[in-house]
């Protein structure tokens, strides 16, 4: 998820349902939602080995660190087809905004060669990378968008597919000189029925929210919400905010909401009391 991640409830209560009702179309989404997470995590495997479709081309590392010493990296681009493939590499500044939403600027602090190249069908060939920026005690981000241009395409045979260009983006590090990879849930509240959940990134230095589930429980102690969330990176010094509608007769029965935070670095959690006043409009 990029940006600020508004996640809307799967459906909403008009009148009053039964609590069978609501129980059976809460547990649908759910299984829903696991499976979608499900596909998610598969992909995210399949490119940590290297297994990158639907794309024309592979690409290794699919993320590039740079050492504040080094100032240098290298990228290989690998045509899977016969045919030529005709590419164009740009590198921009990434920042987030306050909402956590991303932010690309050209920047001349790095350096790509070459920007545009052939490469030839089951060949591969190196990008080299540098950067011309000083060390720092913060961390610095990029991305690196590249571009499969068109070119005149041979006519297609009866029943084949047609060609579609690709563009994917590789995000490249420069690392601080001493890292700190700190975060903390910033706020958590329930407010006119909707659980609001703030997580800042505190350190110099990236991260990536993996998952975030809230969970929540009835003065018996009984399970009666759940919700997993997705992610995406976080940078330094940003904050995101996610914002989850509860279902009117969910949120008077909850006494309790209990949040978990799974990162690429650490975990986070947190409990909170419910009350009634907090679900109303």
């Amino acid at each position: 998820m990029a940006g600020k991640g508004v996640i809307s409830a799967p459906y909403q209560v008009r009148g009053r349902l039964s609590q069978a009702r609501n129980d059976k179309l809460h547990k649908t989404y759910i299984l829903m939602h696991k499976l979608i997470f499900l596909f998610i995590f598969l992909g995210i495997i399949l490119i940590a080995q290297g297994i990158v479709y639907p794309f024309d081309f592979d690409i290794s590392p699919v993320r590039i660190f740079i050492d504040p010493k080094a100032k240098s990296a290298t990228l290989t681009l690998k045509n899977k087809g016969k045919d030529y493939l005709t590419l164009q590499l740009k590198i921009y500044k990434w920042t987030q905004n306050a909402d956590g939403e991303d932010i690309y600027e050209e920047t001349s602090d790095m350096i790509i060669f070459p920007k545009i190249l052939k490469i030839k069908g089951e060949e591969e060939r190196l990008i080299r990378i540098g950067t011309k920026i000083r060390d720092s005690e913060l961390e610095k981000t990029y991305r690196i968008y590249i571009d499969e241009l068109a070119t005149s395409p041979k006519a297609p045979e009866k029943g084949a597919t047609a060609q579609v260009a690709m563009k994917v983006g590789v995000p490249v590090f420069i690392r601080s000189l001493k890292t700190d990879v700190r975060g903390k849930i910033e706020s958590f509240a329930v407010r006119n029925g909707k659980i609001e959940v703030r997580i800042k990134n505190e350190g110099n230095s990236h991260f990536m929210i993996q998952t975030t589930v809230i969970k929540g429980r009835n003065l018996e102690d009984k399970e009666v919400f759940s919700r997993e969330l997705g992610g995406w990176y976080l940078l330094r010094g940003i904050s995101r905010i996610y914002t989850i509608p509860v279902p009117e007769e969910i949120c008077k029965n909850l006494a309790r909401l209990d949040i978990e935070v799974k990162t690429d670095r650490f975990n986070l959690s947190g409990k909170l009391d419910v009350n009634q006043a907090m679900c109303m409009p």
